[in-house]
């Protein structure tokens, strides 16, 4: 790392720290080694990272097509607001707040503070010390081992799992395309991945395995092939490994326990909501709908499924243009990751966060999605990959050229 790239990460690193800690805080801010915080650390990054946008918007502008397309998509989400049928609960809210204030948050975060390489490259960095940060705290932390399985003091297993699940990723890819340190990075990704099975949670297992084949898949830089079938074999091996040897929490050997049985209907009530109000139910307001607690939880009630979520509560407006927006910034980022091993790794992370949002969470635990949508529309937005720390050498339009582009890769 040369000493123009030191300093540009060290300048970078307050605002790439604060977006982490918006979207990914909530799984330890409840352990008692915070206890000292005086203000809840989710709002504090938040009012960062909104001061480092108001910062960044006084620079740079959108480009109107797809500025357009996110105004259209916020102006969506407000219908519920309006539309409901129902009593308000204590999580209205709540939801209200993630829906009009976290969410935005994480999608302008994205866009303007990973817009560069060297952003980009310091938030997988900072995930993967993030993920080994959030299960040495449950390690260490004796409340922390709920039912035999991998937990975080004021947390739950799935946070556990999804720290993980992200490291895992970003440790298993730098393997895979970088020669220096593989050994550190396959050893650290071991010690993820045992964490991951220890916390017993299927989602965010499922979504890491997923994740890891089909972003060395996609990926058609240098070395293509010989990552895909090195990614598969892993991941099968694995699979069989865990499902055949009797030495994990038997809650992974099966999707029928009262776990997947709720959610199957929580979904099958979910899609009875959709069919019968278009206009969706109003934010919050799945409890009065459904008339009882279907998850031991209170008014705290939603389908554990992103999708069905706004659609049931937002309405069938903002539920295809959530999908339309999705789909278009997963394709962008496939582009990119076939310019190097970072975009290749943000691809990634993106499809396992949206993997996890679709069977678990509510549209504020899955913050880290709204950071990856917005992070995979740069190139759109902007009209051009930035240069100074370019995405992949000089400034031009996107997407890059593979051929050109193996420069940055590992």
């Amino acid at each position: 790392m040369g000493e123009q790239e030191r300093r540009t990460r060290l300048r970078e690193f307050p605002a790439i720290a604060a977006l982490l800690i918006l979207a990914f805080g909530g799984y330890i801010k409840g352990s008692k080694y915070l206890a000292w915080m005086p203000i809840d650390m989710t709002l504090l990054a938040g009012a960062i990272v909104a001061v480092l946008l108001v910062h960044s918007w006084m620079y740079r502008s959108l480009e109107f097509r797809r500025a357009m397309l996110l105004a259209l998509w916020g102006v969506s989400l407000t219908f519920g607001i309006f539309a409901t049928g129902s009593a308000g609960n204590t999580y209205v809210s709540t939801k209200l707040q993630e829906v009009f204030l976290f969410v935005p948050l994480c999608v302008l975060g994205g866009i303007y503070l990973l817009r560069t390489a060297d952003a980009r490259r310091l938030w997988v960095m900072l995930i993967a010390g993030y993920g080994l940060l959030v299960l040495a705290v449950a390690w260490l932390d004796p409340s922390s081992l709920t039912e035999n399985r991998l937990s975080l003091a004021g947390g739950n297993t799935i946070g556990a799992g999804r720290a993980a699940g992200a490291s895992l990723i970003v440790f298993f890819l730098a393997a895979l395309t970088e020669r220096r340190f593989r050994m550190l990075w396959l050893a650290l990704a071991a010690v993820s991945g045992y964490a991951g099975l220890e916390a017993a949670s299927r989602g965010p297992l499922v979504a890491a395995a997923g994740a890891i084949v089909i972003a060395a898949v996609i990926s058609r830089y240098r070395g293509q092939g010989k990552r895909a079938a090195v990614a598969v074999a892993a991941v099968t091996v694995a699979t069989w490994w865990v499902l055949t040897s009797g030495d994990f929490n038997a809650r992974l050997d099966t999707v029928d326990d009262t776990s997947a049985s709720m959610r199957k209907v929580l979904w099958a009530q979910t899609w009875t909501i959709i069919t019968h109000n278009p206009f969706g139910i109003g934010w919050g307001h799945l409890y009065g709908h459904f008339g009882f607690a279907l998850l031991n939880s209170g008014y705290v009630q939603y389908p554990h499924n992103l999708v069905l979520e706004v659609f049931s509560e937002g309405g069938w407006i903002a539920g295809f243009l959530t999908i339309a927006i999705l789909v278009v910034a997963l394709i962008d980022q496939g582009v990119l990751a076939a310019t190097n091993s970072t975009e290749m790794t943000m691809l990634a992370l993106f499809v396992f966060a949206l993997i996890n949002a679709m069977v678990s969470g509510d549209v504020g635990a899955n913050r880290g999605v709204w950071v990856s949508l917005g992070a995979a529309l740069i190139p759109l937005i902007a009209g051009k990959i930035p240069s100074h720390s370019t995405l992949a050498g000089p400034e031009r339009k996107a997407p890059l050229p593979a051929a050109k582009a193996t420069a940055t890769s590992g």
